[in-house]
């Protein structure tokens, strides 16, 4: 069972696709997605967003935006977007607190 992701910004498409899982940094704290997942509408911070498709996982850093949840289907509105699957762990960190420090100011 799969649910149906897409993740759109305002210059593009980034992703559109099934996955097995999504997690998502909401405002409150991450939170996973399966199928059949109760709907559900959150503002998402600046985070990586990681797709598992059932290889390695496609990770994208947001700058932060709105998803929505419902049984079969995820659609992540972002503001910014960054592919980092293939990026080190210290260049995810330096996204992110750039990104909150632009929140900031």
């Amino acid at each position: 069972m799969k649910i149906h992701v897409e993740l759109v910004t305002p210059e593009a498409l980034m992703f559109s696709g099934d996955a097995e899982s999504i997690e998502v940094p909401g405002s409150e704290g991450d939170f996973g997605v399966l199928p059949s997942h109760s709907p559900m509408i959150s503002s998402i911070r600046p985070g990586i967003v990681s797709i598992h498709t059932g290889g390695k996982p496609i990770e994208v850093f947001v700058a932060g935006g709105f998803v929505e949840v419902t049984g079969d289907r995820c659609t992540i509105l972002a503001e910014e977007s960054v592919d980092v699957t293939d990026t080190t762990a210290d260049k995810k960190s330096k996204l992110i607190s750039d990104a909150v420090k632009k929140l900031d100011s």
